[in-house]
């Protein structure tokens, strides 16, 4: 860019702002040079056992956590709550994860929601398939509760 008599301007770029995990009331994150504010996260997964990990591991982020228990129900909360990030189970009863990303991507309301798939499927192929269908990752059960923490702060990135 240049200036008057032939300066030479640079434009300033904002530092990115740090993913807090802390008990503030959201998370901050930066998604392609625009701030996203983490308020919602939907969590779907047949089992009772899995949904209550799920949520204690996200239990200090202080965002609202709706779940969901198969993929059907997945995409109708999608639309109706608008959730920030989706957690997701991929073997279910019903409609299955891969297809409810599916739907969800193809989907003008639903798709820039970040998914990510929290299965048992744990090969190179199913990580590769999760992101076929548009996931942004697939984390392996069993986890710790900091791997659910730490998909949430790569959104920054």
């Amino acid at each position: 860019m240049a200036g008057k008599a032939g300066e030479t301007l640079t434009r300033l770029r904002r530092p990115l702002r740090p993913f807090k995990l802390c008990n503030d009331s959201f998370f901050n994150t930066q998604t392609q040079g625009v701030s996203m504010s983490i308020l919602k996260i939907l969590i779907c997964d047949d089992s009772i056992t899995d949904l209550a990990h799920l949520k204690n591991a996200l239990q200090h982020s202080d965002c609202i956590l709706v779940t969901a228990n198969n993929g059907d129900e997945a995409l109708k909360k999608a639309k109706a709550e608008k959730p920030d990030v989706i957690f997701m189970d991929i073997v279910m009863p019903g409609m299955d994860g891969y297809a409810a990303c599916r739907a969800l991507r193809n989907d003008a309301e639903t798709k820039d929601i970040p998914i990510f798939f929290v299965s048992s499927k744990n090969q190179k192929a199913d990580r590769v398939w999760a992101q076929m269908q548009g996931a942004k990752d697939l984390i392996a059960k069993p986890y710790e509760p900091k791997e659910i923490t730490e998909k949430l702060a790569a959104l920054s990135i």
